[in-house]
């Protein structure tokens, strides 16, 4: 009998440590089920992402969207005509997905400017590249003038959007002009550093006064028709008037 009662005491303690390793494998399963489970949120939101045209920044960082559908129909209707169901739509995929990455309409056309923006930044810096003075000016006007040209509806939609209440605000804290204006001030300031009484100050009006001139004459192109050339026309008529 003790024998017996020794042998159930043994098989007890195996099978308890039995039912422990188990325990701490079933656990280690749910870690990895959780794990699949949140891989699988992630690649569905990646996914998403890839139909939105989202293409993520980083860990630290936002979003950076560029979509064309969303931007044909921001272009076509302005920030206020285009609603999240047509641009889902347009995307091919659900309202809630999108507001998944975007905790409004007005986030996502931020993001559009915003990142438009970001690329006549890159393009201006490399037309200018190699060059000094008006003609990297230059240069840089009519490489802008080439791109919005192109996307002018856009161009239209984020002025547009510029002045609404709210949405105006909220947009301009966001789309920062001084990056552009500084490039201007930079070719200028080669030009001008061996003027006498031409200060920092100075060069940086000259610039701000050319690049709102470049905008009030692309506003005007819609309106009058303006070809390319004959932006670039006005817009060098411009430059010489404010340089004269």
């Amino acid at each position: 009998a003790a024998t017996l009662a020794a042998v159930g005491l043994w098989r007890a303690a195996h099978l308890g440590g039995e039912l422990d390793r188990i325990r701490v494998e079933l656990g280690d399963l749910d870690d990895r089920l959780d794990r699949t489970s949140e891989l699988e949120g992630r690649l569905s939101q990646a996914l998403d992402a890839i139909r939105l045209g989202v293409v993520l920044r980083g860990a630290g960082g936002g979003l950076v969207f560029r979509n064309a559908a969303a931007t044909a129909l921001f272009a076509e209707r302005g920030s206020e005509g285009a609603t999240i169901r047509d641009i889902a739509r347009e995307a091919g995929m659900s309202t809630g997905a999108v507001f998944a990455s975007f905790t409004a309409k007005s986030d996502l056309f931020a993001e559009i400017a915003e990142q438009v923006q970001a690329d006549l930044h890159r393009v201006l810096r490399a037309a200018a590249d190699g060059l000094e003075g008006r003609a990297a000016v230059t240069a840089m006007l009519e490489t802008a003038a080439e791109r919005q040209l192109a996307e002018l509806a856009l161009f239209q939609a984020v002025m547009s959007a510029l002045w609404t209440p709210g949405l105006g605000e909220r947009l301009r804290r966001r789309l920062d002009r001084r990056p552009v204006v500084a490039l201007i001030a930079a070719a200028l300031a080669e030009e001008f550093v061996s003027v006498e009484h031409i200060t920092t100050a100075d060069v940086a009006l000259l610039a701000e006064m050319i690049w709102d001139a470049y905008v009030s004459i692309l506003r005007r192109a819609s309106l009058d028709g303006l070809t390319l050339d004959e932006v670039k026309a006005r817009m060098s008529g411009q430059v010489a008037t404010i340089l004269a």
